[in-house]
């Protein structure tokens, strides 16, 4: 099953391109939680300390949750060589743009993509996306063409 692979490369790089930048704001509001309490009890008062606990619940909480995440995205991802994640980080981020265009959420597309993974069908999300857009180019193309050809104008 190529096209399951397949799917599951694309599916595993969109999510792991939406996965980093939650992590990366979570790393940092927990950081930043940890500080204020930890300098908010040295210089006004002990019992601030308290406060630790459910900011230490917060963070270890997050942290597991963030791993967990990140490890059933390895699972998912299949094992690419250089060539092939290049090649797949292209078509994401061409797929993005399209969905971007459309205006859709990142998130819709990312459980589109999910849902393609779980059940798996030979007209998938991302195999009618690719003829849809293949078949709009080349009616784009044919009437370009046709009008180009005649010099009349279009009324409106």
């Amino acid at each position: 099953m190529k096209i399951l692979t397949l799917i599951r490369a694309i599916g595993g790089v969109l999510a792991r391109k939406t996965f980093m930048p939650i992590a990366l704001v979570f790393g940092i509001i927990s950081v930043v939680l940890l500080a204020l309490v930890s300098v908010l009890a040295s210089f006004i008062a002990d019992w601030i300390w308290w406060f630790m606990i459910p900011v230490g619940f917060f963070v270890l909480v997050g942290t597991v949750l963030l791993v967990i995440v990140w490890l059933i995205l390895q699972a998912i991802t299949p094992n690419m060589n250089r060539t092939q994640r290049k090649e797949v980080l292209a078509f994401t981020e061409k797929l993005q743009g399209l969905a971007e265009l459309a205006g859709t959420p990142k998130v819709v597309l990312l459980y589109r993509i999910i849902t393609d993974i779980i059940s798996p069908k030979k007209s998938g999300f991302i195999s009618q996306t690719v003829t849809s857009t293949a078949d709009i180019k080349r009616d784009f193309e044919r009437l370009l063409k046709n009008i180009g050809d005649s010099n009349q104008k279009i009324s409106k």
